[in-house]
């Protein structure tokens, strides 16, 4: 994000998936995520929260948002186990899921 020169927040995500064993793809992005395009480090650090609970925290600030994916969704899952309670202020969502988006109402 410091490369683009936005300001916005930045949260962990969950380390490894829920069910299946971790498997990286440094082969597609790169030991450094980014197709080792050298960019450098990031100067900032990540928030406090973990991108589940900023998940939590968005969706009850902005009752009926509609939720935007990309795949894989450990955090939604995650911030769903927490709060089971916040789908139902979910309006709809748009996965992105492999090469394809698809609308989930």
């Amino acid at each position: 994000m410091e490369l683009c020169g936005a300001d916005v927040p930045v949260y962990s995500g969950a380390d490894k998936p829920l069910l299946r064993t971790y498997q990286n793809a440094t082969w597609f992005h790169g030991r450094d995520g980014l197709g080792d395009h050298n960019y450098p480090p990031p100067r900032d650090l990540p928030e406090i929260y973990t991108l589940a609970d900023a998940i939590i925290e968005a969706i009850e600030a902005n009752p009926g948002v509609v939720l935007v994916t990309l795949a894989p969704l450990t955090n939604v899952a995650l911030a769903l186990a927490k709060r089971p309670d916040i789908a139902g202020k979910v309006a709809g969502a748009w996965l992105w899921v492999g090469h394809r988006a698809a609308k989930a109402t």
